[in-house]
């Protein structure tokens, strides 16, 4: 059943077909009489016309008449078969004349859009000139935005959304210091009386204070040579190439502002020392500061070897110290050069504390466990010469020294000849040298003898041969170890220590009090063996101090004043130490890449700096051009070659529209541009995902568009000749609207997920499809409208470049044009001949009319005028035209393939069944694919493939699997005192979780403030209760001249003097700092928390407590003996406090995912009893969104398929087909994700982009095929025949564009890039495809929505409705009817 449109009577028999793909086949051709119909059969069947209604007239009042005289038979034949997809303001005249019935609310929609888009072609086609230049113009001013593009780096604000709860906390301190800070400004005289001066540098305030001690780090991951049979790290080699790795690194330098910084300049030192500037050990503050070491957590520190790279480099040489000689003659045994490796702390603090005035040190040497530092530690290597005689594995030599002698002696042979390839200049250097006694210096005093003159070899002979050869000894014994066990009995050999036993535990630094690490932190891959104990992996952490704290460091120093400096002591700012800062991680991390044990083809050694990441996605967040180029001209070959017609084998044809393709590509590529230009003024940040994704998948989304309007385009010029633009945008435009506005909105919901860098790239994405939406409706249709121009003219495609193929005069040498644009008395144009002679230009002369051979001289001379041909001989061309087109379908073709199998497969019920019953089981191995998804997204995915930080991360996922984590304290909701066991309680508690790395103790391996606070408590009240055991009365004059000299007891007594703003020594006797419970004095426990702070600096660092407001240095007493009897006053309360800890077990997302849940649990219901707190840290940071992740991705997606529905449904206004298109989407994005959990594509924020955004690409594929078959008039197979044959190839175009436009994402160098998105989008494109041209016909064709508008025959609806299967016999007896309308309209026929 279908409409036809018919001219006066007696005028079909003059028409002929036209040369279009879409002509009447040849059974419509066998009835063409029926369509040439008599006048004696109008009133046959009268219909009653229906009175218009309001809208109807105010609708028929605005809107143009169609131009029935403009149009070609073939366009009211197609007219006749899907009436509203060619002009709904004529269908809805038919229901007015009584012709027809619909429902009307969708023709007023279409009408209204139609019209709208008309108007624009037609404007368009009229001004095409202008609205290039203006619009290129403004999309040019639009791209300038570039200029002032902000890429973002920083992964937190990346990662983590504004406004949440996770950004709140993150901004915590930030909102507290802003809120608080001038609600402790204290009185002048208050701060004057108590408090040293505070210098504040405005300096200070160029970057934002560095609260957390410990904000930056370098990582080293060193694991096992792949050459190596035993995968084992510990073992000795193993072992020493990690010390010598930092040995490296300690020594590294960069040199910056004219003079070389170095690690120790830069690392991370806890606390200053206490040492009064009137002690005269002040003059060796500068030197003991030097002594402070780096704080690492290394694996090397179980052994003597961790000393070693610790320095000071270059060793403190005791000669060029103040009271150097002094000093060497208190520590006589101690070497010239001071290191690490050879100070012992414990015995240096004894013999120095006699003599100076050292403050607070001693007592913290002692309760830090410093004791004799590395000196009793196990040796890696006993054949080490250096290794100490305290060392539990020393090797004694001396025996097998004897031994050895003993048998060169049998071989006339001497230590000194064997041993003399081993033994180095400084060896003997070394033995002429013996260590300055106090004898010595004591003569040298008294008897003016020179020190070391009788050193002689008289004095050389007299040491023992074990001295004399034992280092070369040792490294003959390195060198030669086979042979020395033949020659050795095993009771004079070394014995390796069990590194794996004596690992198992963890480690302890320097303090080993307060610095224990557990071997998750330090070793990798762990596994137990029987006694064995093995790893894969061995991990350091070099801590980097703040730039604020470098800064302060070298603020007072003389470095800046050297003749090679370029930096002033004015210059110097927190600014410049950042830089330096940075520049030295990036020097650490080129060096481990580029290191000598990762050039034999694998990677050993793995390095990360706290700027790594950053400046990865900094340098991969530029534009590729390279690859953006070559993905472009990719496109642009598959554009033209899909438009080209070649005419004849030397030059392209007229219905060519190779240049269109160009204009496409070029107009979609300058809106993508201008869309990036214009987020930049909406100050969207740019990220790696909008420089790798969005103008790959902007292209291949933007140009389906194009492909649209290409496929159309011929049709319209061949059936319109006038206004053709206006018919276009009216026939193509509703379809294209409903895809782009659903692509839009799908990514505007994209925007709903709490994540900066996915809200930026669904923001830019939508932002740049929109200014496509724009170019593909005003650029391209200029372009189109300037080819049209070259069509009508019957000049060849891109005919500047193919000047040779144009016809010639030869005589004159110009072209002739004539064009020939008014009818015929036979309907027949000159301009539709040229077309179709272009046809057959090069054709065999029996597919060429004779009237038309004639006027042909050659197949290189196609524009001629062409003579009237005779009208019989017309349709003789018409029909053997038609039967070739029939006969060019080809197989391989898309068009052979839809007309010759598709079509007819549809055809059969079985193949149907076999669709559904194909898509059902789809639907089920994609339920079953999503029960096995997983959810997660590594930080190695986000980095680019194969660069060091991504290698490391891969590294660390595999071998580590801890991070450092902390509770933070809400002080301004916290009464401290009051609570101070239930904050004991919220760390214990938290301690108990599983994914807490713990001591062997059980205790959660990081000390927080609290415990040390309570703990130096301990102590000051063990001196008090000491000295009332002694005298009784505390405040006696005998307990006052003890406290001379005993600055401990003079701090405890100040303690128990001072509470609040209180200064009262007579409470000392019965007041108590700390009870028996380990409660803390409520009255005193700020002015305790400020004696702690002062005088426990380091363990204050060490506990990572970041304390605000920041506490001020405390003035002293009177200087002299008492100095520290003063008054202690009250802390400020701690608004900003942490709680350290370490978490372990973190292997995977839902593993973290667990810990966060269990953690916040903890949290939360500390916070419900009155203890604010929450916590941080970088799994809170990274991985909480994935708590929600599935709430938003339902949501999104219900808010894009309502989205979806409503669109299409205010569109054409039928619920039925936007609901059977909201069903096909929502099965494809289910499959999409069954997809996804089949091919171990994890879901994150960046799939859950893809598969919302998968919503609205899904309409590419399916709202053009609904809107075709809505459109269609006939049975509902006939009606998806139609659809198929109007949409297949269009569909296909689309698709294959979207491929090629994402197919450069699989070079990209992000894993995530190809994986999320490259994988993801090409296995939707093949989804949208199968769903799009075999299910949704399939469905179509079963339950699909009726015709939007019916003819009738003889008045009654239910009589002529769109027939179905059951229908068609009644067919042929139904009478034919014509009916005449107004005078602006033609006639519908039935």
């Amino acid at each position: 059943m279908f409409l036809t449109l018919t001219e006066p009577p007696g005028t079909l028999k003059n028409l002929i077909g036209f040369n279009d793909s879409n002509t009447i086949d040849d059974k419509n051709e066998s009835t063409e009489e029926e369509f040439d119909i008599d006048s004696h059969v109008e009133d046959d069947f009268p219909c009653e016309p229906v009175d218009p209604n309001c809208i109807d007239v105010a609708i028929i009042a605005n809107t143009s008449p169609t131009d029935l005289d403009s149009l070609s038979r073939q366009w009211k034949y197609n007219f006749s078969r899907r009436p509203t997809w060619y002009d709904a303001g004529m269908a809805l005249h038919q229901i007015i004349r009584g012709k027809a019935v619909g429902f009307r609310a969708p023709l007023y929609s279409r009408i209204f859009i139609q019209h709208s888009l008309f108007r624009a072609g037609c404007f368009v086609q009229r001004r095409a000139w202008f609205i290039i230049v203006t619009l290129m113009t403004l999309f040019s001013f639009c791209c300038f935005g570039l200029r002032y593009v902000n890429v973002e780096t920083d992964i937190v604000k990346l990662w983590v959304s504004e406004g949440g709860r996770l950004n709140e906390e993150l901004k915590f301190l930030t909102t507290l210091q802003n809120r608080s800070r001038d609600t402790y400004i204290l009185d002048e005289s208050y701060l004057l009386r108590n408090f040293e001066r505070d210098n504040s540098d405005p300096r200070l305030g160029l970057i934002p204070e560095d609260d957390a001690p410990m904000a930056s780090y370098q990582v080293l991951i060193q694991t096992a040579d792949p050459k190596s049979r035993e995968h084992n790290v510990l073992s000795r080699i193993d072992l020493l190439k990690h010390v010598n790795l930092l040995k490296e690194i300690t020594q590294m330098r960069i040199f910056k502002f004219g003079r070389h910084w170095r690690l120790e300049d830069i690392c991370f030192k806890p606390g200053s020392l206490d040492i009064s500037n009137s002690s005269i050990a002040h003059a060796l503050k500068p030197t003991l500061e030097r002594l402070v070491p780096c704080v690492w957590i290394s694996p090397i520190d179980c052994f003597f070897e961790g000393a070693k790279p610790l320095g000071p480099s270059p060793p403190i040489k005791l000669k060029n110290i103040p009271f150097g000689p002094l000093l060497n003659m208190l520590l006589s045994d101690m070497s010239d050069e001071a290191t690490w490796a050879n100070l012992n702390p414990e015995q240096i603090i004894q013999q120095v504390a006699g003599t100076f005035d050292l403050g607070t040190i001693n007592n913290f040497f002692l309760r830090s466990g410093i004791g004799t530092g590395y000196l009793q530690r196990t040796c890696i290597d006993p054949l080490d010469p250096d290794c100490p005689k305290t060392a539990p594995n020393f090797y004694n030599s001396c025996e097998a020294i004897s031994h050895l002698e003993q048998s060169l002696l049998n071989q006339n042979s001497t230590l000194s000849e064997f041993l003399s390839p081993f033994t180095t200049a400084k060896d003997s250097e070394m033995n002429l040298h013996q260590p300055t006694s106090a004898l010595d210096i004591l003569g040298a005093l008294f008897f003016n003898q020179r020190l070391n003159e009788n050193k002689t070899e008289k004095g050389l002979s007299s040491r023992s041969t074990c001295d004399k050869y034992r280092t070369p000894f040792l490294r003959w014994m390195a060198s030669e170890w086979d042979k020395a066990k033949q020659q050795f009995p095993s009771n004079f050999l070394p014995t390796s220590p069990n590194y794996g036993l004596l690992m198992k535990n963890g480690c302890n630094g320097i303090a080993k009090n307060v610095m224990n690490w557990p071997a998750e932190m330090i070793l990798g891959g762990i596994r137990q063996i029987g006694n064995k104990v093995e790893a894969d992996a061995l991990q350091s952490v070099i801590l980097v101090a703040t730039p604020t704290d470098v800064f302060r460091r070298f603020k007072d120093s003389n470095i800046f004043s050297g003749i090679n400096s370029t930096l002033s002591s004015k210059d110097w700012s927190p600014l410049t130490a950042r830089d330096i800062i940075q520049d030295w991680a990036r020097a650490f991390t080129d060096k481990i890449y580029n290191h000598d044990l990762n050039k034999n083809g694998h990677r050993v050694v793995h390095s990360l700096a706290s700027n790594s990441i950053s400046d990865m996605l900094a340098e991969f967040c530029d534009f590729n051009y390279a690859i953006i180029l070559v993905g472009y001209l990719l496109m642009l070959v598959y554009a033209l070659y899909s438009q080209c017609r070649f005419d004849g084998c030397c030059s392209l044809g007229v219905e060519s529209a190779v240049g269109l393709a160009l204009a496409g590509v070029l107009t979609v590529t300058l809106s993508s541009v201008a869309g990036l230009g214009i987020s930049t003024w909406f100050d969207i940040h740019f990220n790696a995902a909008t420089t790798q994704i969005v103008p790959f998948l902007a292209l291949g989304i933007g140009v389906d568009n194009m492909f649209m309007l290409l496929h159309s385009y011929p049709e319209v010029v061949s059936n319109v000749n006038r206004n053709e633009l206006g018919f276009l945008l009216k026939q193509t435009g509703v379809s294209i609207l409903i895809s782009s506005l659903n692509n839009i909105f799908a990514f505007c919901a994209g925007t709903i997920l709490p994540i900066p860098a996915l809200r930026s790239f669904c923001a830019q994405t939508a932002i740049l499809l929109s200014v496509n939406l724009v170019g593909i409706f005003l650029i391209y249709p200029a372009f189109i409208a300037l080819d049209l121009k070259r069509r009508k003219a019957g000049r060849r495609d891109l005919a500047f470049l193919a000047y040779y193929c144009l016809c010639m005069d030869e005589s004159v040498g110009t072209v002739q044009h004539y064009q020939h644009q008014n009818n015929d008395n036979n309907g027949v144009t000159h301009q539709e001949l040229i077309n179709a002679k272009s046809d057959y230009e090069c054709a065999s002369p029996p597919y060429l009319p004779a009237e038309l051979d004639k006027t042909v001289n050659s197949c290189k001379h196609p524009e001629v005028v062409y003579t009237q041909p005779k009208l019989n001989n017309v349709h003789q061309f018409e029909r053997t035209r038609k039967r070739r087109q029939k006969k060019s379908y080809r197989m391989y073709t898309l068009q052979g393939f839809l007309h010759i199998v598709y079509i007819p497969l549809l055809k059969y019920t079985t193949f149907k069944i076999g669709v559904l019953l194909s898509a059902f089981g789809l639907f089920l191995l994609s339920l079953y694919g999503i029960s096995h998804s997983t959810i997660g997204l590594e930080l190695s995915d986000i980095l680019p493939e194969n660069s060091a930080p991504a290698d490391f991360l891969k590294t660390r996922d595999r071998y580590f699997s801890f991070y450092p984590m902390s509770i933070v304290l809400h002080g301004e909701q916290i009464d401290f005192p009051a609570r101070q066991h239930q904050i004991d309680l919220l760390r214990n508690e938290i301690g108990y979780s599983r994914f807490v790395v713990k001591l062997a103790d059980g205790e959660p391996s990081e000390r927080y403030w609290l415990q040390l606070f309570r703990d130096w408590l301990i102590g000051m009240q063990q001196r008090l209760d000491n000295a009332k055991i002694q005298f009784g009365d505390l405040n006696s004059a005998n307990l006052t001249s003890s406290m001379i000299g005993n600055p401990d007891l003079q701090i405890a007594f100040s303690l128990a003097c001072s509470y609040g703003e209180n200064y009262d020594c007579d409470r000392v006797n019965f007041v108590r700092l700390i009870d028996e419970s380990g409660t803390i004095n409520s009255d005193g426990f700020y002015n305790y928390l400020y004696g702690w702070h002062e005088y426990e600096q380091m363990f204050y660092a060490v506990s990572q407590a970041s304390f605000y407001p920041r506490l001020k240095k405390l003035r002293q007493g009177t200087p002299g003996n008492m100095k520290y009897r003063y008054f202690i006053p009250p802390a400020p309360k701690p608004l900003f406090s942490r709680i350290p800890f370490y978490l372990s077990g973190l292997h995977d997302t839902p593993t973290i995912m667990q810990m966060i849940h269990d953690i916040r649990s903890i949290s939360e219901n500390y916070t419900r009893m009155g203890l604010v707190n929450h916590p941080e840290g970088v799994p809170f940071t990274f991985w909480e969104q994935y708590l929600h992740l599935e709430y938003y991705l339902v949501v999104s997606i219900a808010i894009i398929s309502l989205s979806v529905f409503c669109v299409i449904t205010l569109i054409i206004f039928n619920p039925w087909a936007a609901g059977i298109v909201t069903l096909v989407v929502l099965s494809m994005t289910v499959e999409l994700a069954g997809f996804m959990g089949l091919a171990h594509v994890k879901l994150n924020p960046i799939s859950a982009v893809t598969l919302i955004t998968a919503v609205g690409i899904g309409v590419e594929f399916t709202a053009h095929v609904v809107l075709a078959f809505l459109t269609s008039l006939g049975t509902r197979h006939e009606r998806m025949e139609e659809c198929l044959k109007h949409m297949f190839v269009p569909v296909i175009h689309g698709g294959m564009s979207t491929l090629l436009g994402i197919v450069m994402l699989a070079f990209s160098q992000f894993d995530f890039v190809f994986k999320y998105f490259f994988v993801v989008m090409t296995a939707l494109v093949i989804i949208g495809m199968l769903n799009g041209l075999a299910l949704l016909p399939v469905l179509l064709s079963i339950i699909g929505p009726p015709c939007e508008i019916k003819p009738v025959g003889d008045g009654a609806v239910n009589r002529l409705r769109c027939l179905s299967v059951n229908d068609k016999p009644r067919l042929k007896q139904l009478t034919t009817t014509k009916f005449y309308l107004p005078s602006n309209l033609s006639t519908f026929h039935h």
